[in-house]
């Protein structure tokens, strides 16, 4: 069994149940699972979500097999024009070391590598409660659990998003007219999503029985004008109550 990796938190910024905070929870969350499930957390990813979702192309580093598939990063210069990011740049604005990097780092809370289809999969499964295709991963109970608010007003006083909540995971709309950070305001109350470093984003609305997957390979992002275009053309879609 491992031991607990070390993790340097800094200074305190406030006490438990005070404010909310987007910090290195779900990075120590990893860290956990490692030493609960003794195996490397690409491992226990692999043969606990990947292989029975059947994502057949989703894991942290790239397959030399696969390089060709890999989406480039983008980055906007100073004039305000789009540009390929530098192959040698390793932070986020480059194409990083997912294909030569050393590979050593799994972290809980974030760099997994996917494809659209894989990440629907695992929506699917959430907006199934836990199922799909006649393989369970989670229970219904767990996927309420995630799915429900356990911080009060905190996440909305927060962002400045009133009616909008957390779970375990994700930010959670409560009301009608509430708008998050990744959920548009049609969706409808009891939605949840959340978003990605290199500008994607995802939202699952169980009401209208639906999922919604934005990718775009741009860090930084000084805007989400895009994304929230997306969202209103994906409902002003639906025209079945």
């Amino acid at each position: 069994m491992r031991s607990a990796r070390c993790v340097t938190l800094g200074r305190k910024r406030a006490e438990p149940g005070e404010r909310f905070i987007y910090s290195l929870s779900t990075d120590v969350l990893g860290a956990v699972v490692e030493n609960i499930s003794g195996k490397r957390l690409d491992e226990f990813f692999r043969e606990r979500i990947f292989e029975p979702l059947q994502m057949i192309d989703s894991s942290f580093y790239l397959p030399s097999e696969k390089s060709g598939r890999l989406a480039a990063m983008h980055t906007v210069d100073a004039d305000g024009r789009l540009r390929r990011g530098a192959d040698d740049d390793s932070g986020w604005t480059g194409q990083g070391s997912f294909e030569h990097g050393p590979r050593r780092v799994h972290s809980g809370g974030g760099g997994l590598l996917s494809t659209a289809p894989d990440y629907a999969r695992f929506l699917q499964m959430l907006l199934n409660v836990g199922e799909l295709d006649g393989v369970r991963v989670l229970s219904p109970a767990s996927v309420r659990l995630m799915t429900a608010n356990h911080v009060g007003e905190l996440y909305a006083e927060a962002g400045g998003l009133p009616g909008m909540g957390f779970g375990l995971g994700f930010e959670i709309k409560l009301t009608a007219e509430a708008r998050g950070y990744d959920i548009p305001v049609p969706a409808s109350p009891g939605s949840f999503a959340w978003g990605g470093a290199a500008y994607t984003t995802f939202w699952v609305d169980p009401e209208q029985d639906l999922l919604a997957i934005f990718m775009a390979q741009l860090r930084p992002y000084a805007q989400d004008d895009l994304s929230r275009h997306f969202g209103n053309v994906v409902y002003q879609a639906i025209i079945e109550p």
